[in-house]
């Protein structure tokens, strides 16, 4: 499975519900987005979160991925999660969000998410301590191996060189031996899990660190961002390039798109991706 594919139906939806400034607003909203890349991939997502006069803000979203492999059989991943903030306009906020995800019935994961996010006119920071229960199928015997992992997200953001910002975020987890043991394995990791299971991004990752640089017009929007993370099983290296776009149709419509690469350094395989979304608000 493709770098984009995974990235987008593991944790697309943990994510993006993540308050950061550059997104920030008071507003309700209904999003759709529906991408494909050159590997036969195709994703879809929906997301909206409504925000109560006194602040509080509830948020759900939902993501589905499907992709064919090399043998001609077709995975589907699926994610959802649903959340709830105090006042993200405020200085201090503080949400938790709850997320399954699950791909093609060998990898299911549960997380329970904390934020708490600090807003001021120029700066935005936030820290997300997750705790997730994972479980994988493999494909010896149909052996189940079910564990704890614990991680973090931090993230910093400027918005004080309006109208451009930049925002940077960091993201570490922990996992039993018994998955960094297969490391020392040549190859095994795709007989044990299964073609393309191991490639889950922000899944089964160590780390990732994540860079964004863009540029705020009156009606659109432009970004930059890059990331790159590394396996807890195989220790590749996954890298995403993409760029985004947002263009202001109304006063009520939004037009996202998304155009990208990603690639594992452990192989010469480069994956296009790119996306288009609308978005809602009232």
């Amino acid at each position: 499975m493709s770098a984009h594919h995974t990235l987008h139906s593991c944790t697309l939806c943990m994510l993006v519900i993540l308050s950061q400034a550059a997104q920030a607003t008071t507003s309700s909203s209904l999003s759709m987005e529906a991408g494909a890349d050159n590997n036969s991939g195709r994703n879809y997502y929906v997301s909206g979160k409504h925000n109560f006069s006194n602040g509080l803000q509830i948020s759900a979203g939902a993501g589905k991925s499907q992709f064919t492999d090399t043998a001609g059989v077709q995975l589907d991943s699926k994610s959802y999660i649903v959340g709830i903030k105090s006042d993200p306009a405020a200085l201090f906020s503080i949400g938790l969000d709850k997320s399954h995800a699950q791909q093609t019935g060998n990898l299911d994961i549960d997380s329970t998410i904390l934020t708490l996010e600090l807003n001021t006119l120029d700066w935005n920071a936030y820290i997300s301590p997750e705790s997730r229960d994972i479980s994988l199928t493999t494909n010896i015997n149909q052996q189940d191996y079910n564990f704890s992992s614990n991680g973090y997200l931090i993230g910093l953001g400027y918005y004080g060189w309006d109208p451009v910002y930049v925002s940077w975020s960091h993201s570490s987890h922990d996992y039993p031996s018994k998955i960094t043991n297969f490391n020392s394995r040549p190859v095994l990791s795709n007989y044990v899990f299964g073609t393309d299971t191991v490639n889950q991004l922000f899944a089964l990752e160590d780390w990732r660190n994540t860079f964004e640089i863009g540029y705020l017009f009156t009606n659109a929007s432009i970004a930059f961002n890059h990331s790159s993370g590394r396996s807890a099983v195989d220790q590749s290296i996954s890298t995403v390039n993409k760029i985004y776009y947002s263009y202001r149709l109304s006063s009520n419509w939004l037009m996202n798109t998304t155009l990208g690469r990603s690639y594992l350094d452990t192989n010469d395989t480069r994956t296009t991706f790119g996306s288009l979304g609308l978005t809602y608000k009232w």
